[in-house]
């Protein structure tokens, strides 16, 4: 085991420059995204212990094939040279940990995953891709590749040539996937050259690395590596499992193709289908929202009209130390009826108690709300008219707010001001004031 001077965690990534010996990528995306903290008991805290798979390890170190080819991979010339040599690393030592149906390792050339969006699709590409052993979910796009979504990812591994040794973009690869993935509390990645080795691990609350390892030093903790994703996925560890992967909608385009997944989310005695349309990066609440339709428990959609029956599934890291949960307020504000002017909700609390820690920050704890109301940006007014009246709303509605539950909402942002709203529950139980529609 050995570390590089040059891969300290206390110097911040700065897009078009140097870290020591280390080249960054200049793109602004990752401009955020600082090198993570090294954890020195990184594989003792996150990963599951080899004890009962002595044997079976031995085996590994002692595997003709995986020698071979970790020779071959001192030798490689350039980052395409690499991936031949550490895909058989990669996958004889999942055959060997993870029994008849191990986790899959493929290179990029071999395929590729799509995000949501053009740009996602062409930015998004880690050079492994780290999938279940059930293959699902894929396509063949125009040229015959095959892709997979991000939404069935279990991780990725950025290799890099040399020297470089890219922490920000290993670590957004996995932050991404925590996007994909809203059933993931957390998710653990890697990066690689030809020499050396190290692992990231993210949720809500922190970012941290592993110490950096050698090939040729040790195969153990990359055999945990493996193993801890396997074993974890075949016990539902680190997951919210309200979320079921549904199916996945594919949408080719000229130069990109797109993959919308479906997620079937359980809360509250209810089942909702939705696709995603928003989620927050990186650390804090990690805002995820989905909008789709309530089914019942045959799958299929309920006897309630189909207008009626859309949702929009919210959820959020809180942290734990701030004084009021929003599941609580909008309880406390609809206790008597819908208040108009108000985002009108069918369920919320906590998720199952999933939080993660933060040893100096504290905690955090998932939260879920299921609303049944919808609204246009402001940019959606028609006119400075249009525009007054959901001023005279939104003041109207604060003070009933004040006046009748003692709730002051003091975040009044873009994406809090919605206008042109639909109801689809509460259309008799709604406590009446003077809205401006009401008055001219």
């Amino acid at each position: 085991m050995s570390t590089n001077s040059h891969l300290s965690h206390s110097t911040p990534f700065k897009p078009g420059l140097r870290t020591g010996t280390s080249k960054t990528l200049a793109t602004e995306e990752r401009s955020y995204i600082r090198i993570p903290k090294i954890d020195d008991d990184f594989i003792n805290t996150h990963f599951t212990s080899l004890t009962s798979l002595s044997e079976i390890v031995t085996k590994i170190k002692m595997d003709s094939f995986i020698k071979t080819s970790l020779l071959e991979l001192e030798k490689g010339s350039n980052e395409d040279k690499l991936y031949a040599p550490l895909a058989v690393v990669f996958n004889k030592v999942a055959s060997s940990v993870c029994g008849p149906e191990p986790m899959v390792f493929h290179p990029s050339y071999d395929i590729r995953p799509s995000g949501e969006s053009r740009r996602e699709d062409r930015l998004l590409a880690p050079d492994f891709s780290i999938l279940p052993p059930k293959l699902t979910f894929t396509y063949k796009d125009k040229e015959g590749k095959q892709r997979i979504p991000w939404s069935a990812l279990e991780s990725v591994i950025e290799v890099k040539r040399g020297k470089r040794w890219d922490h920000p973009q290993a670590i957004d690869y996995i932050e991404t996937l925590l996007q994909y993935r809203p059933d993931k509390v957390y998710t653990f990645g890697m990066s690689c050259n030809q020499e050396l080795y190290q692992f990231y691990y993210a949720d809500a609350c922190i970012q941290k690395s592993s110490p950096v390892f050698r090939w040729k030093d040790s195969l153990d903790e990359f055999i945990q590596f493996v193993y801890t994703l396997y074993f974890n996925y075949e016990n539902d560890i680190g997951r919210d499992k309200s979320y079921t992967l549904h199916g996945v909608m594919w949408q080719q385009q000229p130069k990109a193709v797109n993959a919308s997944a479906r997620w079937r989310v359980s809360f509250d005695g209810r089942t909702n289908e939705v696709q995603r349309i928003f989620a927050r990066k990186g650390k804090g609440r990690r805002t995820w929202l989905g909008i789709g339709q309530e089914i019942n428990e045959f799958s299929t959609v309920t006897n309630t009209p189909e207008k009626d029956r859309i949702r929009i599934v919210k959820d959020m890291w809180r942290d734990t130390s701030r004084r009021f949960k929003e599941s609580e307020i909008l309880n406390h504000i609809h206790k008597d009826g819908y208040i108009a002017g108000v985002v009108r909700h069918i369920s919320a609390s906590p998720v199952s108690e999933l939080t993660v820690a933060d040893p100096i920050k504290g905690d955090r704890m998932k939260e879920r709300v299921v609303m049944a109301s919808t609204g246009l940006r402001l940019s959606a007014c028609e006119s400075v008219l249009d525009f007054l009246k959901v001023m005279y709303d939104l003041v109207e509605t604060h003070e009933q707010l004040l006046v009748k539950r003692g709730v002051l909402h003091r975040d009044i942002s873009w994406y809090n001001v919605l206008c042109k709203p639909e109801h689809f529950i509460g259309h008799d139980k709604v406590i009446e004031h003077p809205t401006i529609g009401k008055i001219l």
